[in-house]
């Protein structure tokens, strides 16, 4: 449900996704690993297959957009207590990109000693299209280390179209983590997408992670998949 105030503000309250308005890289949507969503240290977003009952306001103006939801922490009921919070504002760049810069604050979340707190910190996203066939993103973020494992985390990536259709693409996307430990894990993707019919398409996709968990005597991860996309 949504609606306009005085012109200048966009209000959506219902059941939401929040990472469909923050935090993630529409040019990392077509990467199948996390990382390349929003950043493991924003802790606490809503998101699939677990979307809350939230509200968010959006303001969009010539040369920025900026945009505030509140959510439920925990649950998916009103709560005055227990919360998720988050702001963001885009700034365009050139016509080609935006840069996106976002501040979250989550209220009763635990800690890793099982004590409750409240946690807030910030993330930053850039997106850029390089040409009608080629697009990027880059993301970082940082965490208390008390309330997560992970405490930094950093995630890239290219998407390339070799037709101007757009009907094959392919990606490749690198992501790092560093844990409270100061130890460190790391993710590549690569994927490629081509039509099998009109509306159904293939999408298979190889992925590495090196030290696992940050656990340097894991052996390195190696993962096939394949996705299959019916349009309808």
């Amino acid at each position: 449900m949504g609606t306009n105030l005085i012109s200048l503000f966009d209000i959506k309250l219902g059941t939401m996704d929040a990472t469909n308005d923050f935090g993630a890289p529409e040019n990392g949507s077509e990467f199948l690993n996390g990382p390349a969503g929003s950043s493991p240290t924003i802790l606490g977003i809503p998101a699939f297959p677990a979307p809350q009952l939230g509200v968010v306001m959006q303001t969009e103006l010539d040369y920025l957009n900026f945009k505030i939801g509140r959510y439920p922490g925990g649950t998916n009921r009103l709560s005055l207590g227990d919360t998720f919070s988050i702001a963001e504002l885009g700034l365009p760049i050139r016509q080609k990109g935006v840069f996106r810069f976002g501040f979250w604050r989550h209220t009763e979340l635990e800690r890793n000693d099982a004590t409750l707190g409240t946690v807030q910190d910030v993330y930053g996203v850039l997106e850029y299209d390089f040409s009608d066939n080629v697009s990027g993103f880059f993301q970082y973020g940082t965490v208390d280390p008390s309330f997560s494992e992970i405490k930094r985390h950093w995630a890239h990536g290219v998407t390339v179209s070799p037709t101007s259709s757009g009907d094959i693409f392919g990606g490749i996307m690198m992501s790092h983590a560093k844990f409270r430990n100061e130890k460190e894990e790391r993710l590549c993707e690569l994927f490629l997408s081509f039509p099998l019919k009109k509306r159904f398409s293939i999408k298979p996709s190889l992925t590495l992670i090196r030290r696992p968990f940050g656990n340097n005597e894991s052996p390195e991860a190696i993962i096939f998949n394949v996705r299959l996309n019916l349009t309808l």
